[in-house]
Order: C-alpha cells, then sequence, then structure tokens
C-alpha cells in the first residue's frame, strides 16, 4: 500500500527497525528526548528517529527527518570502530530499503551523507547520523477534505461521509467511487469469476478507454477523468508494476488506484526505456537486466546457458556436426570451424593449424556445452567466462595478456605457442584473466593469410626454388623459375686454398675454374688452425718471436747462448727490412752486462755466426738493457745495419753511425740468435725476461 502520511512514514521505519538483525530499539521523538530514551533500558544498537520539516508540494509531501544510530562504547573505546561500521551500514541498508522497495511508494530526496557523531548521550555511544528527506503522495482532492456533510465547490458533490477526523464511506458496497472502479476492473479482467483474459491492446480518446483484449474489447467512458460525464479533468499520476503481473495506476482526483492484472503484452510503442542500474537481477532466458560489472545490459539466451553482453560480444547459434560425433564442452572451450550449413544454420567442426583446409574457416570457441547433432551458441567476438584458462589443460602456463593461437597438434584446442610454419598461425585471441575456474578469453580471431592470398600475389604451379618477381604489365607478383646461370651456384662451396708469389687461388667443387686473387697488401688476417711455413711470406706482423725465456748466465765472464728463432728461408726478399728487438737484466752490480744478436745457421752461437749487434751497460749500477737492430736486405746476400760492434742501443736514437755489410743468405732457413756476457764472475743475468721479435 501506498504510504501517504506521517504516522505511515514513520511505521515503515520502526517496521525497518524490528526486521534488521543489528538493531535492538526504536523511537522516534524529538531530539531532546533522546538522552531519556537511550538510558531506559541497556539495549543497543538503537535507531532514533527526529522529525523535521514538511513542504507541501503540488501532489506530493516532502517529509525531513533526522535519523540516529549509535551503539555504546566501551571504556577503553577498543571496539569503537567495529560500532562506526555497524551503524554505517544500517543507515545504509535503511537508504537502500526505502529505494528497492515498490510497496512503500517512498522516494529518497537526494543524496543522503552519513555523519559520525563521538561522545553521543553523555560521553558514552558513538555512531552516525543521516538527514533523510522522503516524498510521499497523500490524497489531494476536494472530498479528501472533511468539511461539513454536503459541502460543494465547483460544482463537485462528494459522496463521502466523515466520521470524526477520518474519511470512510458509509459501506463499502455503497460508496460508488468503489463500485466504478470495479466495474472498470472486471471490465477488463473479464468478472471475478470468469476467465482471466488480457489487453492485447487499446486506444484512448476525450475521457473514453477502449481496451482490445482476448474475447473482444471493452469501451470505459470516464476513464481516469474523475466521473463518466462532465467535471474537472483527472489524470495519471503514476504506474507501478510487480512480479506478479499488477500493473498499478495513480490518479491525481483521490481516485483509488486503478489495478489490472497482465498476463502478456503484446507490444510496446515507447519512446525510450530506462534500465534501473541499481538492481542487481539474476539473468534468465529473454530477461534483460542491467550487468553493473560490464557496463552494459544482459541478454539471456535461447538454452539458459548463454548470457550476451549487448555491444560488447558476438554468438552465432550452430550445429555441433563433428567428424568424429563428439560432444563440444563449454569447459574446454574448444576452437571450430565452418563446414556447411543444415537446418538454416551453420554447421561446424573442430579446427586445427595443420593446414589450410582445417583452420582457414575458423569461427571461434564453443560457449556452450553442444551435443552431438545439436544446437548451441559460439562465441564469435567478445568474452568467454568461468573456464580454465591456467594453460593446465594444454600442458602449458598462461598469463594475463597471453596471445592464444589455434593448435597445429590437437584438433580444437588452443595455445600460447606461436605455430611455426608450415604450421598455420590463427590467432584465437588474448587471455584477461588466467584462472583455474574463473579466467576469461577475449575471442578475436585472425586467419592470417597464405601467400596467394594477398591481393597483388598470384601462385600457381609453384615447385621448389622459384621466386616471387613482380610483373609490371600485369601488376602483380608471380612464382617464377630462376634463369639457369644462377641456379648452377645453388650449392658451392669452397673446397681449398694455394698461396705463392702474392697470388691466392681458390677452388671450389663445381668445376668452376679457380678464382686467382693477387695480394699486394694485408690491412689484417685471422687465421684459424695451423699455416705451413710458407704463409709466412710477407705477412706484415709479428711473424716470428719467442716468448720462452732463455737461460741464466751466472759466475761466468763468457760469452754465453741464451736463446734463439727460427726464420724459414726465403722469408725475405731485396727491399724487406727486419726489425730484432731483445731485452735481458743483470742481477748484481760488480760489473757490466753485454748483450750480442747473431745471424746463425744452426740456433746456436757456434760455428760461424756473423754479429748483427752488440752493447754493453754504461754503468755497472745499469741492470737492464734492451738492444734492437734494423735489417735492411739489399740483395739475396747481403744485409745492411747499424754498426754492429757499438753505438746506440737502439737504431732510431742513433746517428752518424757506422754502416756494416754483412753476408746474409735468406734463400736458407737462418736462426736470430742472442747471447749474454758478464765482465765480472761474480754477476749474473737473468734471461727470463728476454725475448726476440722480428717484424718484416
Amino acid at each position: 500500500m501506498a504510504i501517504q502520511n506521517f504516522n505511515q512514514v514513520v511505521d515503515a521505519l520502526n517496521q525497518f527497525s524490528n526486521a534488521h538483525l543489528s538493531l535492538k530499539r526504536f523511537k522516534t521523538s524529538f531530539f531532546e528526548q533522546i538522552d531519556n530514551f537511550a538510558t531506559a533500558e541497556n539495549s543497543f544498537p538503537i535507531l532514533y528517529v527526529v522529525p523535521g520539516d514538511v513542504s507541501f508540494e503540488n501532489e506530493i509531501d516532502v517529509m525531513s527527518f533526522r535519523v540516529y544510530c549509535v551503539d555504546i562504547l566501551q571504556k577503553d573505546r577498543s571496539n569503537e570502530q567495529p560500532i562506526l561500521n555497524e551503524t554505517l551500514l544500517v543507515l545504509r541498508d535503511l537508504v537502500n530499503w526505502i529505494r528497492m522497495t515498490d510497496t512503500l511508494d517512498l522516494n529518497v530526496v537526494g543524496t543522503p551523507r552519513a555523519v559520525p557523531i563521538n561522545n553521543f548521550l553523555t560521553e558514552f555511544t558513538v555512531g552516525f547520523y543521516i538527514d533523510l528527506a522522503v516524498e510521499t503522495s497523500p490524497e489531494t482532492n476536494d472530498c479528501s477534505i472533511p468539511f461539513s456533510s454536503n459541502f460543494q465547490y465547483s460544482g463537485i458533490t462528494c459522496d463521502y461521509t466523515y466520521v470524526s477526523q477520518f474519511l470512510t464511506c458509509d459501506t463499502v458496497a455503497s460508496c460508488q467511487s468503489i463500485i466504478n472502479i470495479q466495474n472498470q476492473i472486471d471490465a477488463i479482467t473479464g468478472g471475478t469469476a470468469g476467465t482471466d483474459y488480457y489487453v492485447t491492446g487499446g486506444t484512448y480518446s476525450n475521457g473514453t478507454l477502449t481496451l482490445n483484449r482476448q474475447n473482444g474489447s471493452v469501451t470505459i467512458p470516464g476513464f481516469l477523468t474523475g466521473n463518466t460525464g462532465t467535471g474537472v479533468d483527472t489524470y495519471v499520476t503514476g504506474f507501478t508494476y510487480n512480479d506478479a503481473n499488477k500493473l498499478t495506476i495513480s490518479q491525481n482526483q483521490g481516485q483509488a488506484p486503478l489495478n489490472v492484472f497482465i498476463n502478456t503484452f503484446t507490444g510496446i510503442t515507447t519512446h525510450y526505456v530506462n534500465i534501473n542500474t541499481n538492481v542487481t537481477e539474476t539473468s534468465a532466458v529473454g530477461r534483460l537486466n542491467w550487468n553493473d560489472t560490464d557496463g552494459t545490459l544482459d541478454l539471456g539466451l535461447k538454452g539458459g546457458n548463454v548470457t550476451l553482453q549487448i555491444g560488447q560480444e558476438q554468438v552465432v547459434r550452430v550445429v555441433n556436426k563433428t567428424a568424429t560425433n563428439i560432444t563440444l564442452l563449454e569447459a574446454n572451450y574448444q576452437a571450430v570451424r565452418i563446414t556447411g550449413a543444415q537446418g538454416q544454420r551453420l554447421k561446424v567442426d573442430l579446427a586445427q593449424a595443420n593446414n589450410d583446409p582445417s583452420s582457414v574457416d575458423t569461427i571461434g570457441l564453443v560457449t556452450e556445452t553442444i551435443l552431438n547433432n545439436q544446437e548451441g551458441f559460439i562465441t564469435t567476438s567478445g568474452l568467454v567466462r568461468g573456464i580454465n584458462t591456467t594453460g593446465s589443460l594444454q600442458s602449458e602456463t598462461w598469463v594475463d595478456g597471453d596471445v592464444v593461437y589455434l593448435s597445429p597438434t590437437v584438433a580444437g584446442n588452443i595455445t600460447n605457442i606461436k605455430p611455426i610454419g608450415p604450421q598455420h598461425t590463427v590467432i584465437i585471441g588474448y587471455v584477461v584473466r588466467a584462472h583455474i575456474t574463473q579466467g576469461t578469453i577475449f575471442v578475436k580471431v585472425d586467419n592470417g593469410y597464405e601467400l596467394g592470398e594477398l591481393h597483388n600475389v598470384r601462385i600457381s604451379g609453384e615447385t621448389n626454388n622459384q621466386v616471387l618477381s613482380y610483373d609490371s604489365t600485369q601488376d602483380v607478383w608471380l612464382n617464377r623459375t630462376l634463369p639457369n646461370f644462377i641456379t648452377g651456384f645453388t650449392d658451392t662451396y669452397v673446397t681449398g686454398f694455394t698461396y705463392s708469389n702474392n697470388n691466392l687461388t681458390i677452388s671450389t667443387n663445381q668445376g668452376q675454374s679457380p678464382l686467382d686473387v693477387t695480394i699486394n697488401n694485408f690491412t689484417g688476417l685471422t687465421i684459424n688452425g695451423s699455416l705451413s711455413a710458407s704463409t709466412y711470406l710477407g705477412l706484415p706482423s709479428n711473424i716470428y718471436e719467442t716468448s720462452t725465456d732463455g737461460a741464466v748466465t751466472s759466475a761466468s765472464t763468457s760469452n754465453v747462448y741464451t736463446s734463439g728463432v727460427l726464420v724459414p728461408a726465403n722469408s725475405f726478399t731485396t727491399g724487406n727490412n727486419a726489425e730484432v728487438t731483445v731485452r735481458g737484466r743483470k742481477t748484481g752490480t760488480a760489473g757490466n752486462m753485454t748483450m750480442r744478436i747473431y745471424v746463425n745457421t744452426i740456433n746456436s752461437i757456434s760455428g760461424s755466426p756473423i754479429l748483427v749487434a752488440t752493447n754493453t751497460t754504461a754503468a755497472v749500477n745499469q741492470t737492464y738493457l734492451q738492444l734492437q737492430r734494423f735489417l735492411s736486405i739489399k740483395s739475396t746476400g747481403t744485409t745492411e745495419v747499424f754498426s754492429n760492434t757499438g753505438g746506440s742501443n737502439i737504431d732510431w736514437l742513433g746517428s752518424n753511425l757506422g754502416v756494416n755489410q754483412l753476408s746474409v743468405n735468406w734463400a736458407n732457413d737462418l736462426y736470430i740468435v742472442v747471447s749474454t756476457q758478464c765482465t765480472v764472475g761474480t754477476d749474473s743475468i737473468n734471461a727470463r725476461s728476454s725475448f726476440i721479435k722480428i717484424r718484416r
């Protein structure tokens, strides 16, 4: 019943308090009385309602209340936080209950704000209060005013009799307004004891309502106009409709609401429909309701297993015609492809990325279980929910954001491993949430392309070793065979190298003439493996050196061999220059140290060694000596050096030195040999730091 006055509003609040499991007591009075009520007994939490102002608007009364919800504090205030949470929830429950309860016919004005209160009621309670304003719809017509009997105004005669201050009828049977309403209801529904007919349509003109019903039509003159003749024009002030198929029409002239039971609607024409976004409804077949999580409308589809999020996904109803006659399972979210049509439905089979016929017509994922030869829904775009998306079904590991592809190995499966050609890359979608039971996949099938499917490529009769070439005449790329002179080198490889007198010869396996390259100068060379002695010719690098320490000369004043290095025959030719470097260290300061460099046919100072250079420390306390000489090859048998009997120990520091002509035949294998000598037998020369380095 619609609430129309103050008492009914307070009674509704009292009913809420009595039914709410968290509340113990309820009271409405002025603020000054709240202390007396709160301390009357130790029963909390309490709901205390203080009346406020009332505004009389056109056919609406707006009543204001301040509603307190408080509970008792412990001495250490340890329960303060739980009390604030509980009292806040109670007040929120109250506001939501008023908003959602259609039978109250109360509208909450504005958005009530909860205000915390501390040390309330002599410092022992806390909680919240709200300022609540509600709209009521009182009876507001001439007949609702308690005038004296037979009072008339504006030609209207009331058929109500007032007893005390309350409006009643003499008897229900003789109340003409109730009789008129009952007659209208009987006319619409077919009578109180007859068949329940439903309305199929109707018209309204000049105060007359004509309703078309299942067994004919009925005309109701004066409907919603206040009477069956002339008078003040009554208009509709509102409609309500509940799940019992009851339509209630409210009027502005104090008429009792007209209740019509409607079994079936055959059509509604309207400018727009507003969906209540504050109510959560369970999806059902044919039901349209708000989905606040996805921010759109849900539509329950045939079968009751699939709910369509309007504007966010697309589905298609298909027939399961798998070649192996299996059931397509929602839990396995199998990928399917179109194989034809049957019974005005597309028919599908499992898709697989192993070849083009099995993958090119992939359409989407199974979104409900479909028995063999039965119909069901496939998601072609949008979200498939409530499935295992951890990858465990595929023996893989999936995470949020993974791209999932059509499997090339298992029909109907999807995988997060990208297929590699000749397997087909078919993108099925993306993992939105990886979860073992509440996983979500966004379906967006992309079948990819074969090369020949591109609009400017024409492939036909392809064979091995063909290439794609552009034909400007046809404005298209074609597959063609390369000329023979190019394909002759397909498997050519190098079989060997030879080098002689700056000439490099490269041999191949295809019977081609060897490639001859004349090399005048190398700027760099990396050698892997070993080279024969002949390959040293002409190389501008540190080609001869020894890192092996020489022998130690000690307690002797003789000229003693310490180390040597081989220079293969023909390593140097006329015009070449060779650099020889050697270093030694003396232990003791009794005398000087002398070092010598020879060219010899054997690795020793025996036989007939040719002296190339010699030098002696300038003082006995000098313990290090380095000797360096440049050899200029004038001919096969003649080599020129600075004075080989003294002078500077390093050539580039010398000036105005004598030059010696040495008879050295570089066409033979020769050794560069180093010797050391102490002038005092108590000293020794440590040859471990000596080395020989020869550069061309």
